[in-house]
């Protein structure tokens, strides 16, 4: 636990430092939602639907976007290698990256999403639930991001590949989240979507943990 902690520390003065990174995802998400503003028409039956979908897939580009940079410092600069060499356990790491990447874009989300939803006039009802959704779902998309980082350690141009191929463990998450926020559009809470992605979380964190020290560990064993 002590590790975990310690990683915690580390990589969270690291973002502290480069704070510009969680800034150009705000700029991201906000640049993408003024876009769909000339696409939408606030007009449509299925309006709310369409916006709070593609505010899910805007969330979901972002999450990609920020893999890259999950472990490329610390393999560059043979952090891994030598975390291998002492045998300190790869799974507090990528325990430690999935907490703080999933915190950076819970964060971005919830600034976000106020302005996002004013801007499209959705209303949510269910305030507290669509948080815990937010919250969810930024954790999610994190653990997947952490996994497509590690995946990326060696692949040069590579990139695009490795996302297609974890293209349909995202979908459920967008899936899940999505409805559980419309059913909250409605009046009501999230229900069964937000049980369902609460059960994925918590199910599929672990797994995600267990396959990035896998990758991380062959990574720098083939270096």
């Amino acid at each position: 636990m002590k590790i975990f902690v310690k990683f915690l520390k580390w990589d969270g003065l690291l973002i502290w430092r480069q704070k510009g990174w969680c800034l150009s995802g705000v700029s991201f998400v906000m640049l993408s939602s003024m876009l769909l503003v000339f696409v939408l028409n606030p007009e449509l039956p299925e309006f709310t639907n369409v916006a709070l979908g593609m505010f899910w897939i805007i969330a979901l580009f972002l999450a990609i976007n920020m893999s890259g940079q999950v472990f490329g410092n610390d393999y560059l600069d043979g952090e891994l290698e030598r975390i291998v060499a002492h045998s300190i356990p790869l799974e507090w790491l990528a325990l430690a990256k999935i907490v703080l990447l999933g915190g950076v874009l819970f964060l971005i989300l919830l600034v976000t999403a106020g302005i996002f939803f004013e801007l499209f006039h959705v209303k949510q009802f269910g305030f507290l639930s669509s948080i815990f959704a937010l919250f969810l779902g930024a954790i999610s998309l994190s653990a997947l991001s952490v996994l497509a980082g590690a995946l990326m350690l060696g692949t040069n141009g590579h990139r695009f590949f490795i996302h297609i191929l974890l293209m349909p463990l995202f979908v459920p998450v967008l899936i899940f989240a999505h409805q559980s926020m419309t059913k909250e559009q409605l009046g009501s809470w999230g229900g069964e979507p937000l049980l369902y992605l609460l059960a994925w979380t918590i199910g599929f964190i672990p797994l995600c943990v267990i396959a990035t020290a896998v990758v991380l560990r062959l990574a720098v064993q083939n270096d």
